[in-house]
């Protein structure tokens, strides 16, 4: 019945996605002119904030890293975690970005830390949309 009265208009259907993880994603689907579907998919905040406690929790417990070393890191995390909890507007996404770059540079230099961070790492950067 749309298509008839109203062919052009956009279209929004309400998607709830299960990642490999176990937790859920919010997203849309939005039906654009001409039959073209978009995807919009952003990731709740639960997500967000598995992946900061996991963080945490493998930074205290790694066997690897120095007391100065995962002071600095816990802290850079828990910026990180409270920059989430602030409106994404542009200062706040760069100085995510800017932490997180950090945060990925010492977990990837770290040999108990990789696997960790090649699990978490992509679900904070995506919080943020980057």
């Amino acid at each position: 019945m749309r298509e008839v009265e109203n062919p052009g208009a956009d279209r929004h259907v309400g998607v709830k996605y299960e990642t490999h993880f176990h937790a859920p994603f919010q997203g849309r689907f939005q039906q654009g002119p001409g039959g073209t579907q978009h995807i919009h998919v952003q990731n709740t905040k639960n997500e967000f904030d598995d992946a900061i406690y996991k963080l945490l929790k493998a930074v205290e417990e790694s066997s690897r890293l120095s007391a100065v070393q995962k002071m600095t890191l816990a802290g850079d995390i828990k910026t990180v975690q409270q920059l989430g909890q602030m409106e994404h507007t542009p200062e706040v996404i760069e100085a995510a970005s800017s932490k997180i770059e950090g945060i990925n540079s010492v977990l990837s230099s770290t040999a108990d830390m990789v696997s960790i961070g090649m699990v978490v790492i992509p679900i904070i950067r995506a919080f943020f949309g980057f």
